[in-house]
């Protein structure tokens, strides 16, 4: 289920700087955010404009998972896709009719995630109130995902030993 929402109120300098953000907690949780601003009283910024998903893999993973119901939920290992680079860890307070339940997201995101949500509103994928708060590291390249330089070589000193062979 796919669904959107404006948020309107006053920004720093730095949250208006951010550009688009991203996170992918897994089994199909993704959030794509985007900001406004304008510089004047009583301005309307121009409209939101969200990019595209971008769900090519990037070689990077997190734990991931949600609950909406616990501050714990169980874990498992998501690849991380297009820029998102950082492992997010997003908790707080889901209001719902008055009634307020610990929730918990965890994943991958791109890099102002963090700050967007610790110096925002309080607010983050239905995660409201005072105690919303992320923590951000950064994702790890996953295991033979691209070969850095010593994976490359063996293959060169197979190719050497080849040519020597048949020369």
């Amino acid at each position: 289920e796919k669904t959107q929402t404006i948020l309107k109120g006053c920004a720093t300098s730095k949250q208006c700087q951010a550009g688009p953000i991203s996170t992918n907690f897994g089994k199909g949780l993704r959030t794509r955010t985007n900001i406004a601003c304008c510089q004047r009283d009583n301005c309307t910024p121009e409209p939101v404009k969200v990019p595209p998903a971008n769900t090519q893999p990037n070689g990077r993973s997190c734990r991931g998972c949600y609950s909406s119901s616990s501050d714990q939920c169980r874990e498992e290992t998501i690849q991380c896709t297009g820029a998102e680079t950082r492992c997010v860890e997003v908790t707080g307070n889901q209001q719902s009719g008055g009634a307020g339940t610990k929730s918990v997201m965890k994943g991958c995101g791109t890099d102002y995630v963090c700050e967007q949500i610790n110096a925002g509103t309080g607010t983050f994928a239905g995660i409201h109130g005072d105690g919303t708060r992320a923590i951000c590291t950064p994702a790890p390249i996953t295991a033979g995902s691209a070969p850095g330089p010593a994976g490359l070589l063996f293959p060169a000193l197979a190719g050497l030993l080849l040519l020597m062979l048949l020369s």
